[in-house]
């Protein structure tokens, strides 16, 4: 599937092809996401401004 993840601070994202997620445990559940946005919050750690705490 793929996923947009972050790499490295200051930098693009990257668009990822990663694997599927597997039900490895008994309390274990996969849940479909039809939609996800982007916050404020995102967009300070691309930017690296909480670099040191993270």
């Amino acid at each position: 599937m793929k996923a947009v993840r972050i790499h490295e601070y200051n930098a693009p994202l990257q668009l990822d092809e990663v694997d599927y997620p597997k039900i490895t445990g008994p309390y274990d559940i996969i849940v479909r996401i039809k939609g996800a946005g982007v916050c404020r919050t995102d967009l300070h750690i691309q930017e690296g401004i909480w670099k040191g705490c993270i």
